[in-house]
């Protein structure tokens, strides 16, 4: 008996596999939050992709939208953040995670993201997470799939729309290599 119930122990802990999605939703955040929010996230998929190396990020996204209805009560706005990482070989994998992005409004959805655009370059965030990455870790990955835009209106009355616009850059970066002993 004691032989079948630890062959049951070894199939089974062989069978169990990381969390391959992170999903993170937020209803009646403030726009003003969201950064709060990003930050958290990052640091839940880091510590995911650490606690499972070797594994990879393989889709990442974030979404804002505007709550119709109930529970308007508590915001309107809508924030959610999925990540799916896989196993995958220590040569492919991803050890450090981060995002940089920016949450702003405008009277259309072109100047909304007009807006978006410009406060990202002239704050240069994005490109100071790359630089920071390449030198803390000597590296980064950030495949176009990585950078996510979402957009939302929130009508109040005919001819005073309020457009939303979320633009979010994901980077990765390999483990550093042991140094010699």
């Amino acid at each position: 008996m004691k032989k079948l119930f630890f062959l049951f122990v070894i199939v089974w802990s062989s069978c169990v596999k990381i969390p391959t999605e992170i999903c993170k939703s937020e209803i009646g955040i403030k726009p003003e939050k969201v950064h709060e929010s990003g930050n958290e996230f990052a640091k839940t998929v880091g510590a995911l992709l650490k606690a499972h190396y070797p594994a990879k990020v393989v889709e990442v996204r974030a979404t804002f939208s505007i709550v119709n209805g109930p529970p308007i009560n508590i915001g309107p706005y809508r924030i959610d953040w999925y990540a799916r990482i896989e196993k995958t070989d220590s040569a492919n994998a991803d050890y450090y995670f981060d995002r940089r992005g920016t949450l702003l409004s405008g009277p259309s959805e072109a100047s909304a993201c007009n807006a978006v655009e410009t406060e990202l370059q002239m704050s240069k965030k994005v490109q100071s997470m790359m630089d920071d990455f390449d030198k803390a870790f000597g590296g980064h990955r950030m495949p176009k799939e990585f950078v996510t835009r979402s957009t939302a209106c929130q009508s109040f009355e005919i001819g005073s729309d309020m457009w939303w616009c979320l633009e979010e850059y994901f980077c990765t970066s390999p483990k550093l290599k042991e140094s010699p002993e």
